[in-house]
């Protein structure tokens, strides 16, 4: 694939259920054929929300659409709940905020 141009990308979200066996650190896999695939679709890995439960995360990533997001899970094997692009937004306070409820307010909003 060509080198990934930033300024052509979407911001796009992965929700997945973990099993047991992963939350508790028991399955542990290797992400490299991950990555790969990630690269050979054209995707930026951002950052990632594990929940409190351990049984749930929140992945966001840089791509070219959700649909490279998506092949490139299933090419890897990975299950998932839901993919969907979305766009960043500011909440207002929330960066000089300690308030949970103000930084947890609406960051994101689907296309």
């Amino acid at each position: 694939m060509n080198p990934v141009n930033p300024s052509a990308l979407v911001d796009v979200f992965v929700l997945r259920s973990l099993a047991s066996s992963e939350a508790d650190g028991q399955d542990v896999q290797n992400s490299q054929p991950f990555e790969c695939c990630l690269e050979l679709h054209g995707v930026l890995r951002q950052c990632s929300y594990l929940a409190a439960d351990g049984r749930r995360v929140l992945c966001h990533y840089r791509a070219p659409d959700a649909e490279s997001l998506r092949t490139a899970l299933r090419a890897a094997h990975i299950e998932y709940d839901v993919v969907w692009t979305a766009q960043l937004k500011d909440a207002p306070g929330a960066a000089d905020s300690t308030d949970n409820y103000t930084l947890a307010t609406t960051l994101l909003s689907e296309s």
